[in-house]
């Protein structure tokens, strides 16, 4: 792709032209490529992959009206080895969670009672109570990068509780699963009657 001081034709030339070159902008600099017809590819795990991201996209409709849920995969975000977003950040783990196993389940809110953090969770697969099999890890810490296994447990009633309970102040949670994040790093204020 070669950029361009004065496009051709014109100097905001944009389109394609011929079916030979098409002008553009990238970032407000103009440039030219060779046109090439796209292509569509509609393999059996492409049609998969995209009904995945479709839903993905869907989960994250429900999650972003719940603000405190928007800030948790925004931290995720920025404790991330890569720059993303908090949008991209739980794209990437629903799509790699329901890869592994379609019946996983993500956090839609999380609450302090008494000192002890709670996380309800719904099913990726249909957006029902979450029921997904095994345990949780629970990590916590002071700050957003300082989290430790506190311990492992599994949903009961569409929610996963942790049984140790907290000292007063404000603390990080990460609830994990098979490698993968299921409600960002959402921070609690807790307050230990």
């Amino acid at each position: 792709m070669a950029k361009v001081s004065a496009p051709f034709l014109s100097l905001s030339a944009g389109g394609k032209f011929a079916d030979t070159l098409v002008a553009a902008k990238w970032k407000g600099i103009p440039y030219m490529r060779q046109y090439v017809v796209p292509s569509n590819p509609k393999t059996t795990a492409q049609v998969a992959h995209r009904a995945l991201f479709t839903a993905a996209v869907l989960f994250w409709q429900t999650i972003k009206t719940v603000p405190v849920m928007v800030a948790a995969w925004a931290l995720e975000a920025l404790v991330a080895s890569k720059t993303q977003s908090g949008f991209n950040a739980f794209i990437a783990a629903v799509l790699g969670m329901t890869k592994t196993d379609p019946d996983a389940s993500y956090v839609t809110l999380f609450e302090d009672t008494a000192g002890v953090a709670s996380f309800d969770l719904l099913n990726a697969d249909d957006a029902t109570t979450g029921d997904e099999a095994g345990d949780f890890d629970i990590w916590r810490g002071t700050t957003k990068t300082n989290l430790v296994l506190i311990e492992s447990v599994a949903i009961i009633g569409g929610t996963v509780t942790a049984t140790i309970v907290g000292a007063d102040g404000t603390y990080f949670y990460r609830l994990m699963k098979g490698g993968f994040s299921r409600g960002g790093i959402m921070e609690l204020v807790q307050d230990v009657p």
